[in-house]
Formats: C-alpha cells, sequence, structure tokens
C-alpha cells in the first residue's frame, strides 16, 4: 500500500486541454501544487502532489499535437 513512508513507485502525467480548469480541479480535491514555474508555453506543466503526497503533473496539451501522446510526427 502506498503512503508517505513508502517509496514512490511511479509518477504520472496527465494530459488536459485547459491547464486552469484542471487546476482548480485538483486543489477541489485536495491536491497540492509544488511547481508552477513551467506552467507557461504551448506544452506547459504544473506539479502537484496528491493528498497522500505522491507528486504528478498536469500537462497542457493542444488540440491535434501528437507529440502530447508520444507519436512521431517525422
Amino acid at each position: 500500500m502506498a503512503g508517505p513512508g513508502v517509496p514512490q513507485q511511479s509518477h504520472l502525467d496527465l494530459g488536459v486541454h485547459d491547464l486552469e480548469a484542471a487546476h482548480r480541479q485538483v486543489l477541489a480535491a485536495g491536491g497540492t501544487l509544488l511547481d508552477a514555474t513551467h506552467g507557461d508555453g504551448p506544452h506547459g506543466f504544473r506539479v502537484y502532489a496528491d493528498p497522500a503526497g505522491h507528486p504528478f503533473c498536469l500537462v497542457r496539451e493542444r488540440p491535434g499535437d501528437d507529440r502530447a501522446h508520444g507519436k512521431s510526427t517525422a
């Protein structure tokens, strides 16, 4: 079982189209903003912790941007 005394097993990057709306939802659900210094730009992201302290990121995706899903554009 995960918890503050258990080492991190994974890290989630969650793609969202509206970073501000997702930010509000995370905070309303009990999440904590850890780092917002990378939020600017078309692929900005913010780092959060869930209520148990596990980190995750919200990553801004642009509609139709295949790079956000790991697809090659070359």
